[in-house]
């Protein structure tokens, strides 16, 4: 877990946490956004040790980009045991995308919006595929 000193800037700080779901999500890389928020808190008047700023900003944009990950996964399975009755039921495909938004939206977004869309399809395609599979055992 890094640890904030006492003169780093608030306001990258923040932003390094920001980042890290940024990270999570694929959209930055730690590579491209610590060297920016460096920059950014020099411009900002920081007059501390650079070199240590920019280590606790990597290792607070790593940590939360670790935490935003894990969140992503707890997500992902919640959403797939949240809509699986709306799919036993076959429920419309815009209530069950509906339902994965708001499961989604209720834990801080931790997947993109194209994400939630793609794992909604990636479960109706699985659902149908079981559904024809049993069919042709049957008939």
């Amino acid at each position: 877990m890094a640890i904030k000193h006492p003169l780093d800037p608030p306001v990258q700080w923040a932003a390094a946490a920001t980042c890290g779901k940024l990270v999570a999500q694929g959209i930055l890389s730690v590579e491209d956004i610590v060297p920016k928020l460096l920059e950014a808190a020099i411009r900002a008047g920081y007059r501390g040790d650079r070199s240590g700023l920019q280590t606790r900003l990597s290792w607070h944009v790593r940590d939360n980009a670790d935490h935003w990950s894990r969140e992503r996964d707890r997500v992902e399975f919640l959403i797939r045991r949240g809509i699986a009755p709306l799919l036993a039921e076959w429920a419309e495909p815009i209530q069950i995308l509906r339902a994965a938004h708001a499961i989604n939206e209720k834990h801080q977004e931790p997947l993109l919006r194209r994400e939630v869309k793609d794992l909604v399809a990636a479960e109706m395609a699985a659902r149908l595929r079981a559904r024809v599979g049993r069919r042709r055992r049957v008939g």
